[in-house]
């Protein structure tokens, strides 16, 4: 991954766009508040900057735990993507165990499908 800048946000501040992509179970997000309460954010969240919207592209578990939490603020790297190098980004960040099969074909589907338009009108 791409080395960032390294600065704290507000669980509430970002952008979720990128959220369909993910299945977040309730059972994961309770897990997620467990290990936060007791370990601290160990992690960043991984976040890029489109005008003045922070878009989550990764921690969406660690988000919404820290939403239900409280903290002021999580930790965050921001790194220079955009577009569909934001979801493919997500993809290498997931790939060796963080993806389900579902979440692995619905993200590549939508890699296909806005990223590469001209693929999805010549099939069929």
């Amino acid at each position: 991954m791409s080395k960032g800048n390294i600065i704290n946000l507000s669980p509430a501040r970002f952008d979720l766009r990128l959220k369909p992509l993910r299945l977040l179970p309730e059972s994961s997000i309770q897990s997620m508040c467990r290990s936060l309460e007791a370990k601290g954010q160990i992690t960043p969240l991984v976040a890029a900057i489109d005008q003045s919207a922070y878009i989550l592209i990764d921690g969406f578990k660690r988000q919404r735990a820290a939403q239900i939490l409280g903290p002021t603020s999580v930790m965050v790297i921001i790194v220079p993507f955009e577009g569909a190098m934001m979801k493919a980004q997500m993809y290498l960040l997931n790939k060796n165990n963080g993806f389900s099969m579902i979440e692995e074909c619905m993200l590549i589907q939508e890699l296909v499908d806005k990223a590469c338009p001209e693929l999805d009108s010549g099939m069929g």
